[in-house]
Formats: C-alpha cells, sequence, structure tokens
C-alpha cells in the first residue's frame, strides 16, 4: 500500500477553503483529486492532503483512495492531460481552528521530501512514508482530547461542524489508545 501526498494550495486551486469546509460537514460522498504518479497509485492507498502555500500549512485530511486513477478534464481548464483518483477522508481538520501537523515539523523530520510545494499525488518513498505514519500518528494522539472537546462543544451548543471529522473507526481507535494510556 502506497502513503499518497495530495498538496492542496487555496489561492490556485478550483478547490476553495470553502469547498473544504464543506467537506468537513458533508463527509458521505467520495471527493476526486489529480494524482502526478498515476501509473503507481491504486485503489486502497492511503492519501493525506498537505495544505501549501499563503498562510498555515500541513496536514488536513487523511484517508483512503477508492478508485484507481482515471483521466478527467484539466481542472485549470488549460487543456493537460491530468488524471484523477476518487478518496473517502477519514479524519477533515480545519486549518484555521487547529494546529496541524506542519509542513515545518514534516521538513525537518523527512528533509527529502517537497512539503511546501511541488505536484499534487505523489507517493512518498516506503522508508519515509513509515516516519510519516508515524508522526501522523503521533499527532492524532497528542490532539485527541482536544478534538474531543471541540466535538462536545459544537454538538453541546448545536453549531454547524465546519471544525473537524474524524470518521467512527479512527476515532474509536484513539478511544482505546487514549484510555490504554491512562
Amino acid at each position: 500500500m502506497n502513503t499518497v501526498i495530495f498538496k492542496w494550495n487555496p489561492a490556485i486551486s478550483s478547490y476553495s477553503m470553502s469547498d473544504f469546509l464543506n467537506s468537513i460537514i458533508e463527509t458521505e460522498e467520495d471527493a476526486n483529486w489529480s494524482v502526478w504518479d498515476h501509473s503507481d497509485i491504486s485503489e486502497g492507498d492511503r492519501f493525506f492532503m498537505l495544505k501549501v502555500g499563503c498562510g498555515i500549512n500541513g496536514i488536513v485530511a487523511s484517508g483512503t483512495i477508492t478508485s484507481a486513477p482515471y483521466q478527467d478534464s484539466d481542472w485549470r481548464g488549460d487543456n493537460r492531460k491530468v488524471f484523477y483518483c476518487d478518496y473517502k477522508a477519514d479524519v477533515i481538520i480545519n486549518p484555521e481552528t487547529f494546529d496541524l501537523l506542519s509542513s515545518d515539523v514534516l521538513k525537518q523530520e523527512i528533509p527529502n521530501f517537497d512539503w511546501h510545494g511541488g505536484h499534487s499525488g505523489v507517493i512518498l518513498p516506503a522508508t519515509d512514508a513509515e516516519r510519516f505514519i508515524t508522526l501522523w500518528n503521533k499527532y492524532l494522539q497528542e490532539n485527541f482530547r482536544g478534538f474531543l472537546q471541540r466535538m462536545a462543544d459544537i454538538e453541546k451548543k448545536r453549531f454547524c461542524n465546519d471544525q473537524i471529522f474524524i470518521c467512527k473507526s479512527v476515532f474509536y481507535e484513539l478511544v482505546i489508545k487514549e484510555t490504554s494510556h491512562d
């Protein structure tokens, strides 16, 4: 299984910050993303969405690729040959609400990968992917109580949740880890 990094720059992407915040609310549908390494990406690979560009940068989503890559219209309208894959998120984090696993931390820990720009849909080399997954799991565990508190506040006050989404399987996994540490 590959670890694929989707790079998202809201300043130049057809996928706006508003679209991203709506994805937190409407998590039931698959979405699609353009992928550079289309010949090596497969259904079942893990993806992580890296926000790049202006403002806060870091990992804002994770999940599973749910289709083989396919060619479709260029999202920029430049008539380039563009491949996409469908995906389903299991974690989505609003970068304006929570601290992220930042591009700077990733650059320090995994220096051979471009964490600040470049093509999207790039496979992280296996040795780097292992380190990355360790960092991601540590990030989720360290921030779980804050996520839980924010989710409880949203539920109690009946706010629209455009701040965080964690699917049930990831949530339960974090609960088990949290309770085993207490």
